[in-house]
C-alpha cells in the first residue's frame, strides 16, 4: 500500500483513512467450512418449530424437540469434519518428518479464541463502542491533531 504525503485538508486525510477501512469487520473463516447450506436449512427449520412451540405448546413440542436434536447432530458433525481433516494433515506431516508444518497444524487446532475489543473514549471520557461513533471520534481527534491542538483531544 502506498501512502500519499500528508496534506492540510482533514477531509482528504479522513477519506484516505476510511478508504483503507481499518475498522472493517473481519470475516470469520473458521466457521465458514462447517456452516454450509444443509446446516443452515436444519437450523432454520428448528427456529421455525421453536416459534410455533412458543405460540402453542401442545403436540408441536415434539416437532420442536426432534428438529432441535437433528440440528444439533448436523452442526456437530459439520464441526468435526474440518477438525478431522486438520488432524489427518497433522499426521501426514508427522509421518513425512515435516516438523514445521506439523507444529503449525498443532497450533491451529489448539489455538484459543482471543476476543478483540473495538472501543475508544470520546472527548468527555465516555466509552464509544458503535462503529459509526468510533469513526466520528477518530475524525475529531485527527482534525485536532492536524490543526495543532493536541491538548483538545
Amino acid at each position: 500500500m502506498q501512502r500519499k504525503p500528508p496534506s492540510n485538508n482533514t477531509e482528504e486525510e479522513w477519506t484516505c483513512i476510511t478508504d483503507f477501512n481499518y475498522m472493517s469487520p473481519r470475516h470469520n473463516e473458521r466457521n465458514e467450512e462447517r456452516h454450509d447450506h444443509k446446516c443452515r436449512e436444519v437450523i432454520e427449520e428448528s427456529r421455525e418449530a421453536g416459534l410455533k412451540f412458543i405460540q402453542c405448546s401442545t403436540r408441536v413440542n415434539q416437532d420442536y424437540n426432534s428438529n432441535r436434536i437433528a440440528a444439533a447432530r448436523v452442526c456437530c458433525t459439520k464441526k468435526r469434519e474440518p477438525l478431522r481433516t486438520k488432524v489427518d494433515e497433522f499426521s501426514d506431516h508427522h509421518s513425512k518428518n515435516e516438523s514445521k508444518k506439523c507444529y503449525k497444524r498443532i497450533q491451529e487446532i489448539t489455538q484459543e479464541f482471543k476476543p478483540r475489543v473495538n472501543a475508544c473514549r470520546d472527548a468527555g471520557g465516555r466509552i464509544l463502542t458503535e462503529k459509526d461513533h468510533i469513526q466520528i471520534r477518530w475524525k475529531e481527534y485527527l482534525e485536532n491533531v492536524l490543526a495543532g491542538n493536541p491538548n483538545e483531544t
